[in-house]
């Protein structure tokens, strides 16, 4: 085994470093006796150098470390495959001989670091599986490992590279055995570039011994830990101090280079998975024990970090990378000046402002990459919403001259989706091609393509970052200026607001598809934004044109922002309610005549529906007024549709003691409809029965669309089921919460069975039956297109709101809701048990909050114009 070769080894080596010495001392005697000229001798020197360090053979004359062979040795030594027993001997051999080692100092060491990380990287990975599944199959196979393996290690790290990073810095040292200041400089090169290598390792330790002391084992007299799964990190203490003793010295001289070591170890341990809704990715655990590592370092105070972090950004090095694609690290170093900003407390937060002032201020002006500009903007958040309001004066003007240019930042890269509509204009539209929505894109991937590239993209594509500025925007603007505008300087906020708005209103103008993740995140922006009132002057006019564009309800769940957009608009003007009620419909000149009244109409009826309950309930008469209008003058059905949905809106957001006064004038609208509906169907049917036979069948076959010979026209059957859904709307209701309806019910829904023979009897002969309008309806259905059968593909729902359709395409489709009605308001005794079609339906309704919801969602939808595209 070659264990057992070890003794011999070991003292072959001490033997190595002795003749290393010695022959130094000699050879420097030996080189003063010399009387070259400096330049020749260099010269020739360089060549030896050369000539020795590739040979793979002893070579004459030249000194042992400018061997090939030694430096070689060196570099394997440390390899697992020659035995761990040897290791601390080797690293002995390199620390003693390192003032020797004069040409080949970076040749040898750098290799030899790397393989001491590496070693210790293996260590690490060994404890991890090992407390995953504590099986000794691993280790019984190899050597038995020294327990202070690591110490060594470390202590062998530590040695190496701080003689090769900070001797010329402690020059007052006695180091003349140094030689050539540019040999040093060459091997601090070769370190340095090691050093994002070290950091990785030192992190990864750092996390062994945050799991070892969590675990709160309990401690032996030695200060060792008891019954850890693995031996060699038990001193947990005497660990960690080497990593601190190791990491320390480097802050004062190479604070820069070790700051932007951590950020690429930053960059490398980003969470496989995070949330992609997610602007600013949450830190990784690995990345989070980087944070908690430069936490521990005595020699890096807060205002030190931070003035480093601020060097990195504006002189990031191009560290060297794993993998060829090695971005810049201003992004990460960013990244984990964010993370750090979160784990201090607030004090030190508040004491440190100067210092995070200089960070946002230097790295706002430079051409960062838009992440850039999202970790500065929440940083600022961060600080703004932790500390309490700042009571210096100066402080203060600083802080908003800051917030203000990162938000100007910021939207600029919101509006680079946009584009000029014409040369020298200064309107803007959206660009005509697909956006990256928030769940597609993917701000940590998107950092690698776009790490230098500056904020405006191309000219012609829009931006994958415009919807991700437009979402950050949204969640922190309102509240940021609010708490950085004190209330007597809200004033001085507006400007920039309107510059902010510039960029967001084009996206509000555009309904196409294309644009919905933009229209969405500007909905949401301009939703938090008008809340605050003093911000009104810089939207009112806007929104209002918004308001009354015809592609208004185009939209998809952004209804809900608009919802409280409105509604801001109406609360913090007085009149506008008003004026909107007494509006004319002449002034939608967007729109054309016939369409002008019932889109008014909608706009009024959301206008209501966007309040709270009652808001509006001493408006009523005139609501009321506004509708009699409409009924006065000879109505279309799409007015009467939009009615419909205005009663609807008014059942939900009125009181019922407040609609008294509305009940008749609903129920009349409502028989009217149904009145106008039996004539359309019997007319139908007249038109039908005297046609031939033949024509008859195939009249009333419907076609593969569903539409039949004589179909009723698309505007009559919006009319009718608008009208159906304010019936299934007042039903729904508890009827304890509708009072004044279940006066009328009698005149739509059947509550006994009309064709029951005991009923029948009951009728004088010379009174006519009275047949509730939903059974009238019925059969005219079923002469016209029979039964419906069990197999039929038209399903019944079997709890209110019963229609949640949002349009039909054939009057057909409104059967399952006429047989739903005329059988569930009978009482049980009365049913047949074969009736056809009567599912059990949940009457009265027992869980009205979730009915109630449910109307709110269903009124939601039929707002909404689903756009064709």
């Amino acid at each position: 085994q070659i264990w057992s070769e070890h003794p011999l080894q070991i003292e072959l080596l001490k033997l190595l470093q002795v003749l290393i010495v010695l022959e130094h001392h000699l050879g420097r005697a030996h080189e003063e006796g010399e009387n070259q000229p400096d330049l020749s001798r260099e010269w020739q020197r360089a060549l030896n150098f050369q000539q020795a360090i590739s040979a793979l053979q002893y070579v004459q004359p030249h000194p042992l470390t400018s061997q090939g062979l030694l430096v070689s040795a060196v570099v394997r030594g440390l390899q697992p495959a020659y035995g761990y027993g040897m290791h601390p001997a080797w690293v002995s051999l390199v620390t003693h001989s390192l003032p020797y080692f004069g040409k080949s100092l970076g040749w040898t060491v750098t290799p030899f670091v790397v393989q001491i990380c590496k070693n210790l990287d293996d260590l690490v990975k060994q404890y991890e599986s090992e407390s995953v599944k504590l099986s000794v199959s691993t280790t019984s196979k190899r050597e038995n490992i020294s327990p202070d393996y690591p110490l060594t290690l470390l202590e062998g790290l530590t040695t190496i590279s701080h003689f090769c990073l900070l001797e010329q810095a402690n020059q007052n040292k006695k180091t003349m055995a140094t030689g050539d200041p540019a040999n040093l400089r060459n091997a601090r090169n070769a370190i340095l570039e090691e050093l994002p290598r070290t950091v990785n390792t030192m992190a990864l330790l750092w996390n062994v011994l945050r799991k070892e002391e969590t675990q709160k084992r309990p401690v032996d007299l030695l200060g060792a830990t008891k019954g850890s799964s693995s031996v060699y990190f038990k001193t947990t203490k005497t660990i960690r101090q080497k990593i601190l003793d190791f990491l320390n010295p480097l802050t004062a001289h190479l604070g820069v280079q070790l700051t932007a070591a951590v950020a690429a170890v930053w960059s490398r341990k980003k969470a496989q998975r995070h949330s992609k809704m997610k602007i600013i990715p949450a830190a990784s655990a690995s990345q989070l024990t980087l944070v908690d590592l430069v936490c521990a370092l005595s020699t890096l105070q807060t205002d030190t970090l931070l003035h480093l972090v601020k060097e990195v950004v504006k002189r990031p090095p191009q560290v060297k990378g794993g993998d060829e694609k090695s971005p810049l690290v201003d992004i990460p170093v960013l990244q984990f000046c964010y993370a750090f900003l979160q784990r201090l407390p607030v004090p030190a937060l508040q004491e440190n402002f100067s210092s995070l002032l200089g960070v946002l201020k230097e790295s706002v002006q430079l051409n960062l990459a838009p992440p850039g500009y999202f970790l500065l903007l929440s940083m600022l958040n961060d600080f703004v919403t932790r500390t309490p309001n700042l009571e210096n004066k100066k402080d203060l003007k600083d802080l908003q001259e800051i917030t203000q240019k990162i938000l100007e930042a910021v939207g600029n890269i919101a509006g680079s989706s946009l584009e000029q509509t014409s040369w020298l204009s200064r309107n803007l539209e959206v660009k005509a091609q697909p956006q990256a929505s928030l769940e597609e894109s993917d701000a940590e991937e998107d950092l690698y393509d776009a790490a230098a590239a500056s904020a405006m993209v191309s000219s012609s594509a829009p931006s994958v970052y415009s919807v991700q500025a437009l979402s950050l925007l949204a969640e922190v603007l309102a509240s940021l200026l609010d708490m950085v505008y004190r209330s007597d300087e809200k004033e001085k906020a507006v400007p920039l607001i309107s510059r902010l708005l510039y960029y967001v209103f084009p996206y509000l103008r555009n309904h196409s598809a294309y644009n919905a993740p933009s229209f969405r995140a500007g909905a949401q922006l301009l939703s938090s934004l008008s809340g605050y009132a003093y911000t009104k002057r810089a939207w009112r006019k806007e929104v209002l044109e918004l308001f009354l564009d015809p592609a208004f309800f185009q939209m998809d769940t952004s209804c809900v922002h608009w919802k409280s957009i409105i509604d801001h608009l109406l609360t913090h003007e007085k009149t506008m309610f008003k004026d909107l009620m007494n509006m004319q419909s002449s002034s939608l000149k967007l729109f054309s005549s016939f369409e002008q009244k019932a889109m008014l109409l909608k706009r009024q009826a959301f206008a209501v529906f966007s309040g709270e309950l009652d808001q509006y309930h001493l408006y009523l008469p005139l609501i009321q007024e506004r509708l009699t209008d409409n009924l006065r003058v000879g109505q279309t059905s799409t007015v009467a549709a939009q009615m419909f949905l205005f009663f609807r809106v008014l059942l939900l957001r009125i009181s019922p003691q407040h609609l008294t006064s509305l009940w008749p004038i609903m129920v009349s609208e409502l028989i009217q409809t149904f009145t106008q509906l039996e004539e359309d169907l019997k007319d139908e049917d007249e038109s039908l029965r005297s046609n031939n036979k033949v024509n008859r069948t195939k009249g009333s076959v419907p076609d593969a669309n569903g539409h039949s010979v004589g179909e009723i026209p698309q505007s009559e059957l919006i009319l009718y089921l608008s009208a159906c859904k304010f019936l299934d709307t007042a039903l729904s209701f508890p009827p304890d919460k509708m009072p004044l309806f279940q006066i009328y019910r009698w005149a739509f829904i059947p509550e006994v069975d009309t064709e029951d023979p005991a009923f029948l009897s009951d009728i004088e002969e010379n009174h006519q039956e009275c047949k509730p309008h939903t059974v009238k309806i019925l059969e005219l259905l079923k002469l016209k297109f029979g039964e419906i059968s069990s197999s039929d593909e038209i399903t019944m729902k079997t709890e209110f709101p019963l229609l949640r359709q949002h349009s039909v395409s054939s009057i057909r489709q409104l059967m399952p809701f006429f047989m739903t009605l005329n059988c569930a308001f009978k009482t049980q005794r009365q049913l047949p048990a074969d009736t056809p079609g009567a599912p059990f339906l949940d009457f009265p309704v027992t869980d009205s909050s979730r009915v109630l919801k449910q109307l709110e969602e269903c009124i939601e939808y039929d707002f909404l114009e689903h756009p064709e595209c």
